[in-house]
């Protein structure tokens, strides 16, 4: 179990809300969102929630079952494997099928942006394990893409994204947040580092260029690994 689905229990079973969250926490919905893309809080809001939770800093954020890597994803045939997340195994699975942490409610734009203000169920869903490449399916993450901008690469509205969450930006295709709004788009880094250029694969779109303190407003959620295509041709 990821912080961000301990969280999410957890805030559910003290009835808490996203206001309360952030009463708890004096963070806006926005940074808190940031959670459940992979990140983890500082130090000092760690220490604020584990109190409200009446539990350790390191409780919260790894877990207490003291056993197996974090997040491990197990298949049993039993309904529970101590300190595992657990997916149902049947003698005729396929171990070609890898299960892939999917958000439910967030959408990343291919367009002009698409507003994400609630938190997001995050569920597994079964792919096959070539959509992914050589990547470790505990380290990918899916959402879906809503717009157009992207669709000189064959990237269509409703498609489900293959990403892998990091903050360090990279040229290439990218989920990244611009004022908190979700985007999938080309980065292109200028040699001196002094603009990002921001670029849809679509001629209706025009290039973004980001200079200066403007930089500071786009953040790097993930690099786009692949995609499943869902566009009705």
């Amino acid at each position: 179990m990821s912080f961000w689905e301990r969280l999410k229990k957890l805030m559910h079973e003290h009835d808490l809300s996203q206001r309360d969250m952030e009463g708890i926490t004096g963070l806006k919905q926005p940074s808190i969102s940031r959670w459940q893309f992979g990140t983890l809080p500082k130090a000092d809001i760690a220490i604020k929630l584990a109190r409200h939770f009446n539990m350790t800093v390191e409780e919260l954020i790894l877990g207490n079952d003291g056993e197996g890597k974090e997040g491990e994803v197990v298949y049993s045939h039993g309904a529970k494997v101590e300190g595992r997340r657990v997916i149902p195994f049947s003698p005729n699975q396929d171990s070609n099928i890898v299960h892939v942490p999917f958000y439910e409610d967030a959408k990343a734009s291919a367009g002009s942006g698409y507003e994400n203000e609630d938190y997001t169920g995050i569920s597994a869903v079964p792919v096959l394990r070539p959509f992914i490449g050589h990547y470790n399916p505990n380290s990918v993450r899916m959402l879906e893409v809503a717009g157009d901008s992207m669709t000189g690469i064959h990237l269509f509205s409703g498609d489900l994204v293959f990403f892998v969450p990091t903050d360090t930006p990279a040229e290439g295709l990218n989920v990244i947040a611009i004022d908190e709004k979700l985007f999938v788009k080309r980065l292109e880094f200028d040699v001196l580092g002094q603009e990002i250029r921001v670029i849809s694969e679509n001629d209706r779109y025009s290039t973004q260029v980001l200079r200066g303190e403007d930089m500071n407003r786009l953040r790097v959620v993930g690099k786009v690994i692949g995609w499943i295509t869902r566009h009705p041709y």
